[in-house]
Order: structure tokens, then sequence, then C-alpha cells
């Protein structure tokens, strides 16, 4: 049976597309926290949701390692990967606040003198450039082979790196994304501080949020709590995230502390740190995209004139996505115990009447046959050409949505600038002898309107 024919037999049907098409119903974040599990996305997921009246809600999904059954909750202890550079440019920028350092110092100044950092054309590297992603370094060293990890990476390698390194552009002249930098950022305020980064996020940030389950190094019972990393739904190693890289990544969290986090950098609060969350989100420079620009740490989306401050991680067995709109004071905290990604659910959950516009549009197969995908507040329905019936689809993971009632499924193929190029649809079956069955992916390319 073809596809075509399934899809206007088997699927949730709605009426004909127009007027008089009722809407589809919002999915509930705790759906989604459960769809996301179910379709094996990760072992377990924890969603945290502020809205405009100042009110935290949690949602969890799922257990702390494959098989188990201990479940996900608020206090759940996950890596937050690359969230950790946003901690690291607040203190910096909280270190120059009080005069310790300024934020245009060169980053020679702040090293050994026997190490030494390249000067292209007459320009320094300086601290602004490693908070911007602008400094011109790699994202990670590039002797070691693509396929090796380069943590834990040495005090003693990083510095052999900074001599050798030839870069090939003056630092200030785009953004180029670089946990190296964020790394030696983290690195530099220790030198200036005489203290552990660890130490540094505990006395300026933690200790005055109340963020008590957040740090680099948990001790118990807090490592109790302590998610299993996965890959899929394998349980995988930890990574060590220690001195020189740990103001890249080395933050361990829970949803519910996050959220407090989400919370303050939303506040009008005129404290040091306060004022040093709302400087970090301000737009710096350019970040590779006409809708996208850097803060200090921060990702600044200009989207239908909605700003929306946002960050993500991924360690070896981990994601996570935290993201807050000033305008509107929403926010979203979503970390799961495994690699799929997270950003897709957390952009619907905090602003479906935004996005997902982009997955609307009319795709074309080879053969000529159309599919027409409308965003409905961030659930999909979708129309087959020739056909007077049309389906909605959920989201239940990066770019994937599906319809259980006919068990078919969406995939979003993105290209190079990351907008939505094709998108591949799948449905599972049974054969005239009751044998279950799944097509293979039909592709459709997105025709430009």
């Amino acid at each position: 049976m073809q596809l075509a024919t399934l899809i206007a037999s088997v699927l949730l049907l709605s009426g004909p597309l127009g007027a008089t098409e009722p809407s589809a119903q919002p999915t509930s974040i705790q759906d989604l926290a459960d769809a996301f599990v179910d379709a094996k996305s990760a072992p377990g997921i924890a969603i945290g949701v502020l809205d405009e009246s100042g009110r935290i809600r949690t949602y969890c999904a799922g257990t702390l390692e494959v098989g188990g059954g201990q479940p996900v909750t608020e206090n759940t202890i996950f890596e937050i990967g690359s969230i950790t550079k946003v901690f690291t440019a607040t203190l910096a920028h909280l270190l120059e606040q009080q005069g310790e350092l300024s934020l245009s110092d060169p980053v020679g100044v702040h090293l050994p003198e026997e190490v030494d950092v390249k000067v292209v054309d007459g320009n320094e590297m300086t601290l602004w450039h490693l908070a911007t992603h602008t400094s011109g370094l790699p994202r990670r060293p590039s002797r070691l082979n693509s396929d090796q990890s380069y943590y834990p990476f040495r005090l003693d390698q990083l510095y052999e790196f900074l001599e050798n390194w030839k870069p090939d552009r003056a630092p200030g002249g785009a953004y180029d994304y670089s946990n190296l930098g964020f790394g030696l950022l983290g690195l530099i305020l220790e030198l200036n501080q005489e203290a552990s980064y660890d130490e540094l996020v505990q006395r300026h940030i933690l200790s005055k949020l109340k963020m008590r389950s957040t740090g680099c190094m948990l001790e118990e019972p807090i490592e109790d709590r302590l998610a299993t990393p996965h890959r899929g739904t394998q349980p995988t190693s930890t990574r060590d995230w220690t001195r020189p890289t740990a103001g890249a990544g080395g933050i361990k969290s829970s949803v519910k502390d996050l959220m407090l986090f989400a919370k303050a950098n939303l506040s009008d609060s005129e404290s040091p740190l306060h004022r040093s969350l709302r400087s970090c989100q301000v737009p710096r420079a350019g970040a590779g995209s006409p809708k996208e620009r850097i803060g200090l740490g921060w990702h600044v989306l200009q989207e239908s004139n909605e700003r929306i401050i946002h960050h993500g991680g991924s360690t070896r067995g981990f994601r996570s996505f935290m993201a807050f709109m000033p305008d509107r004071g929403h926010a979203v905290v979503l970390l799961a115990n495994s690699t799929s990604g997270l950003k897709g659910i957390g952009l619907r959950i905090l602003a479906p009447d935004v996005f997902f516009d982009e997955y609307a549009g009319s795709y074309q197969k080879e053969s000529g046959q159309r599919l027409l995908i409308e965003n409905r507040n961030g659930e999909l329905f979708l129309k087959m050409s020739g056909q007077r019936r049309g389906a909605v689809f959920r989201l239940i993971g990066e770019d994937l949505y599906l319809n259980n009632e006919a068990r078919a499924t969406l995939r979003f193929e993105r290209g190079a600038q990351g907008r939505v190029r094709r998108v591949f649809l799948k449905q599972k079956y049974r054969d005239k002898k009751g044998r279950e069955a799944e097509t293979r992916d039909q592709e459709f390319i997105k025709l430009v309107t």
C-alpha cells in the first residue's frame, strides 16, 4: 500500500483544509516530556517553565538510567555542558565590575610570561574576544584528531597549543564558536582570583541565587541524584571537565536550580549580579546568521521582533537547553540524559506562536507529488496534494514529529545555514498477512516561495 493512501485512510483525520478546519489542540508539556522518552530520545528528561506571573512549573519523565527504577525529578542532576559558558561570562563581567580585571585586557596579561599569545596584524586577543567567540581560536585544539576527545586537557597542553598556534585571522574578525576559548577564559579567572573555577562560581553566583544542587565538584548526597549519561539508550562514561576546561562545560545542575538562574536573568534587580546577568544578554557581535547575534556567552535570536536569549549544551551523554524572552517574562529549561537535541522542543514550549513557521510550506517529491505543511500553534498539519483530508503531527524530538495513531513520522533536515531544506515521511503498517512493516523514507524537498 502506498504511503499517501495510508495517510488518507489511517491518520488522525481532520476536515478539509480551510476556514472550517478545527485548530489542533496544543500538546501539554507533560505530553511532550512523555513522548520524548517514549520515542527513546533519552531515558529521562526534566523540563522547567517560567511564565509571566513568575510561577515556575516542572515536568519530568523517564528514569536516571535506561531500564532503571529511579525516576527523573526536578532535583535530578545532569551535566549542563556549554550552558556553563554563560556562568563563565557572568563571572568575568562581575569581576570587571569589581575592578579585578577588564574585558578589554589582552589575554597574555593574565597568563605566565613564558606563554606567547599571538598578535595578528597588531591586534591582541582580549577577554572580550573569548567571551564572544571572536578570538579566532578553534573549537578545540587542532593538533588532536577529530575522533579524539580533547578532555581531559592539561594546562601544559593548553600552553603548548598557544605557543604553536598559527591563527589565520585577527581577533574580532569573525564569530567562531570555541570551547577552547571559554576554557581559557575560565582559567584566566582562576589565575586572577587564585581560586578554582568551582569556588568562584559558588561564591559569586550559586550561593547568591541559592542554587544548592549546582557546581563542578558535587558531593554526597547530591551525587546520588546524578543521572547516567547515554548515547541513545546505551549508557556511556562521563568526561572530566577539570582545569583548564571547566569554564567551557564543567557545571552540573538540576532543572529546579537552573530555573532559579533563568528567573534571575529576567529580574530588574540592581544588585551587581543581576546587572551582570543583564549585561551579558546585550548583543555584541554577529553570530553567523542574519537573525542571530552573540552577547557575553549568550546567543540572541531576533525573530518577528521577539528577542530569544538562549544557549544549549552537549556533553558525552547529556543534552541541555535554556532560553528566555525578556519582553514576555517567559523562560524554559530542558535537561536530558542522552544526546538527542532539545532546542526544538524548548522553542516550541517557549514561543509556539513565533516559531515552527520554518517547517511550514510546500514540499515536493521527484514524482511531483506535493506535501503541504501548516504550523498550528507548534503542531504541524499535513495534507497531501490531491487529498481532501490531512493529519496532525506532534513534536517528539529535535526536528522530529509523530502522528501516533498512524505511527507515522516527519523528520526534517536542515541545510548549512540551519534552514529547513527537506522532510522525510515514514510510516509503520501491517501487510496483508498481518506482519508489521515499515515504509522507506519518502523525501520531499521544500519549495522556495
